[in-house]
């Protein structure tokens, strides 16, 4: 399930296939000592059902879309012939950042999206065709086209009712998205959406998991950041740019969030 306030991040390694393929009727494949490989499929057409060391079993059918990570033990019977779109791929581990890729890429069961957005087609078609043609440069490209698809993916694992949370208080994050280093007012965001400021505060803190106010705070941390590692603000005039009338406070507060002074902030990158 994707968290929509982290800020998560993930390195691929590789690709090492991408294809359409079709899966015979009762066709068995053993994976029982795991998959080794990253795998996200989508079906075009048909069903499989997978058995997994746990002893859970799930069937796939036309339409859905789903992740089989490496640490993946389980096999897999065709009882319907299944057409279907595969990318297998490799991730640097030690470069996953946040909650979110770490439910996802960390754990040893499916994570399946049962008939999401006929855009997630798209994505695999787009992958495929560069794939195919293997054009100059084309590594890069289907690099490229493999971290559109997977951020899809994941931002697709983001249940129905918190992406209908989110559309109702959407007029106030892109209110403080554009307004991150003034002050906010809890009550004007509120009623940027329509909505009572307690039951207001209480949907965004489930959305994001964290206040207005810590949203709001978090967009200055990242902000600071990026001017930090320009290297041409001092400390003051980014505290100021930021939204802070004192530097001082702002570098304690900067601290607080990140473990770093501001000036230990740029010396470390």
């Amino acid at each position: 399930m994707m968290n929509i306030y982290d800020n998560f991040s993930f390195l691929i390694n590789s690709i090492v296939m991408v294809h359409d393929y079709t899966f015979k009727d009762g066709a068995v494949y053993d994976f029982s000592d795991k998959r080794k490989l990253f795998g996200l499929v989508y079906v075009i057409d048909g069903e499989i059902e997978y058995t997994f060391s746990t002893g859970n079993v799930t069937k796939v059918c036309k339409g859905d879309t789903f992740l089989l990570t490496p640490e993946c033990a389980y096999t897999a019977k065709c009882t319907k012939q299944c057409r279907h779109y595969t990318v297998n791929f490799t991730l640097d581990s030690s470069a996953t950042i946040g909650q979110t890729t770490q439910n996802i890429f960390e754990k040893d069961s499916m994570i399946l999206l049962n008939q999401p957005p006929l855009s997630m087609r798209v994505f695999f078609e787009n992958l495929l065709a560069v794939w195919e043609r293997k054009d100059t440069g084309y590594i890069v490209l289907a690099m490229s086209k493999l971290y559109e698809l997977l951020l899809h993916f994941i931002k697709s694992t983001t249940p129905k009712e918190l992406r209908m949370i989110y559309a109702k208080i959407l007029p106030a994050k892109e209110y403080i998205d554009q307004n991150w280093a003034k002050e906010i007012s809890i009550p004007h965001l509120a009623s940027l959406c329509c909505l009572s400021t307690s039951y207001f505060r209480h949907l965004f803190i489930k959305a994001f998991n964290a206040s207005p106010t810590e949203y709001r705070n978090n967009l200055r941390v990242l902000h600071a950041k990026d001017m930090l590692l320009q290297g041409f603000y001092s400390v003051s005039e980014i505290s100021f740019a930021c939204g802070f009338d004192d530097p001082n406070y702002f570098s304690r507060f900067f601290k607080k969030e990140t473990g770093l002074s501001p000036k230990s902030y740029r010396l470390d990158r």
